[in-house]
């Protein structure tokens, strides 16, 4: 059940009028002809065919998420024969109607949604009896005659079948779940191929908020991390949507906006997370004053990405973390300067912009945050003491990819060390950003400058694409923005020679003067 519980999120914050209720409600949108934002015909047909049963899904889960405070509870007590005197019941009579409705109404083309269908319903006419007995044995008070007799031996019955309901139910979810993705990536591939942005835009915070929903687990099992992760994308994301030119459109993607930043404020009660400093302000384009932070003497530690790709910004001070450990994610700026180590708790970054290919993870670890002992829950492989017993040898390591790790630290031994590596990186961005503070065509971030990326804009969509096309064709490669913000993005680490840096100036400069 715990599925269906977390849709609450979205089927109680998103509501049915902008996204439905749990995962599926987004095809409401995707299929209705009220909504013109992404309505066409290509996959229309099967949208169609599966819509019905997304709609049966969706109600039920609306009233299971919204009563779920009730629902659990009641089963727990007609598992354990803990007598209360009053129950809640899912609505299994309304799901049962409206799926084999579904089922007159739209054949599908899936036989696993057709299969796990019928699954449901097989259990649905064994149960329903069943849960009708049990809720007229409790309204019409018959325990006080019985002592839970009769309670006892309908639960007996009773218990069994909900088990089997709730493993048919979310057979028939995952079912859904997967056509979902599969008729999104449609959608998506279409208006990839017609450059509609908006329309992607819209499509991939759908995929996001659906996959946020996934991860979070009331029970307190929630990768906080990658929710955290998704809800930022989320919030960058979400400002990009374009309103259009019609009142209908512009109403429809205004309320959606307002919708999804209520989902994100929702899902992170989720969280055990406090944001002590932020600049979502100004879309994250500077390092926020971190000399006197507001930070709860309960908190486990203070987290940082100490270098953003994204915007192009770097902690040039650490924040005054008051005595917490500090933990910081270093992947884009890892070894492009000396670091004192003695400053953080945990530093790990994975190694494939500065030192070698994706797939290792150098972590530096205090000693005195190394437990002993860890939740059960974390696997024995990804225990930090596990490793640090083993000497990082416990598993079958990637040898190929450690090997040529080690080749670049030897370069950069020879190179003169971290501090040659700061003043290289330093001159490269210096002759890239005295361009850009210099230039009317583009303009960078301020402030807090990444020496490893520096994202630049026009201003101009149309005036981005022709820059990274005719970037392309002269052979500068990868100077596509990210897709959350666009426009153009230089990472220079450390193996770009100063040469690099020179031949894209002076390719800008080029550009400058034949556009500008």
């Amino acid at each position: 059940m715990k599925k269906g519980y977390i849709k609450l999120i979205a089927a109680i914050v998103l509501g049915a009028a902008i996204i439905g209720g749990g995962i599926y409600g987004v095809y409401t949108l995707l299929s209705s002809n009220t909504t013109t934002i992404l309505y066409r015909s290509t996959v229309d047909d099967k949208i169609n065919a599966i819509r019905p049963y997304i709609v049966a899904l969706d109600t039920y889960n609306s009233y299971s998420v919204a009563y779920a405070n009730q629902l659990q509870p009641t089963l727990e007590e007609l598992r354990n024969s803990s007598h209360n005197t009053t129950i809640t019941l899912p609505k299994y009579k309304d799901l049962k109607t409206a799926l084999e409705a579904a089922k007159q109404d739209s054949s599908t083309p899936y036989e696993d949604v057709n299969q796990a269908t019928n699954d449901v319903l097989a259990v649905l006419d064994q149960i329903i009896p069943i849960a009708d007995q049990l809720q007229a044995y409790y309204v019409e008070r018959r325990f006080e005659k019985d002592n839970f007799k009769g309670s006892d031996e309908l639960a007996a019955q009773y218990v069994p079948l909900a088990e089997q309901f709730y493993a048919t139910y979310n057979a028939l979810d995952l079912a859904l779940d997967n056509r979902n993705n599969e008729l999104y990536t449609e959608r998506m591939n279409e208006y990839q191929g017609e450059k509609r942005e908006n329309a992607v835009n819209f499509i991939e915070l759908n995929l996001m908020t659906a996959q946020t929903i996934d991860l979070i687990d009331p029970d307190g099992n929630t990768d906080t991390q990658k929710v955290e992760a998704n809800l930022q994308q989320i919030s960058q994301r979400i400002n990009k949507l374009q309103p259009g030119t019609t009142s209908e459109t512009q109403n429809a993607v205004r309320e959606y906006q307002d919708a999804v930043k209520e989902f994100v404020a929702e899902a992170e009660k989720y969280l055990e997370v406090q944001r002590v400093a932020s600049s979502a302000d100004k879309t994250f384009s500077y390092i926020p004053d971190c000399s006197d932070l507001d930070i709860d003497d309960d908190v486990d530690y203070v987290y940082i990405c100490e270098n953003n790709t994204i915007y192009g910004t770097k902690y040039h001070e650490l924040p005054n973390t008051k005595g917490h450990t500090l933990v910081a994610d270093v992947s884009s700026c890892f070894l492009s300067e000396p670091v004192d180590v003695s400053k953080y708790g945990v530093i790990y970054g994975g190694v494939q912009k500065n030192v070698g290919p994706a797939g290792v993870v150098i972590a530096i670890i205090r000693e005195d945050l190394i437990p002993e002992e860890v939740d059960s829950t974390v696997p024995t492989m990804l225990q930090w003491k596990t490793q640090a017993d083993a000497g990082s040898l416990y598993n079958t390591p990637p040898c190929y990819g450690i090997y040529i790790c080690g080749k670049v630290f030897k370069w950069i031994k020879k190179m003169g060390g971290l501090d040659a590596m700061k003043k290289r990186n330093e001159e490269k961005a210096k002759i890239l950003y005295d361009f850009l503070d210099n230039s009317k065509l583009f303009t960078v971030v301020p402030k807090d400058r990444s020496l490893m990326n520096v994202p630049f804009v026009t201003g101009n969509e149309e005036l981005d694409a022709k820059f990274v096309a005719e970037a392309k064709a002269a052979g500068l490669e990868n100077l596509k923005g990210h897709r959350t913000v666009g426009g153009m993005r230089a990472s220079i680490y450390n193996a770009m020679p100063i040469e690099g840096v020179k031949a894209l100036v002076e390719f800008m400069e080029k550009f400058e003067k034949e556009n500008a």
